[in-house]
């Protein structure tokens, strides 16, 4: 396998994982917004899709006990660590 071929397979690897997680924290975050019944927008659980601090955690961690899957960032920081990684590698390819 060729480098360029490699460089290709991993950008589009981080790209795929960046919007699947983005999809799970919408699926996730969308429910929960329209649970609250207009008392809170998507908008405000943006954060979350980077960090599972404060009110994030708390959310999470409250999934989790009644029994659903709880949207994890560390997918996020995976995904575009994949994506950033692809984005060097492709750079580096001499053309």
């Amino acid at each position: 396998m060729d480098f360029k071929r490699l460089s290709n397979i991993v950008l589009v690897l981080g790209v795929v994982g960046v919007l699947a997680a983005f999809l799970w924290w919408y699926r996730f975050y969308s429910r929960l917004v329209e649970a609250s019944r207009g008392s809170s927008k998507l908008g405000d659980a943006l954060p979350c899709l980077y960090s599972d601090t404060g009110g994030c955690g708390l959310v999470s961690g409250i999934s989790q006990f009644v029994g659903d899957t709880p949207y994890s960032p560390t997918v996020f920081w995976f995904a575009a660590g994949v994506l950033i990684l692809g984005i060097v590698l492709r750079l580096s390819v001499k053309r």
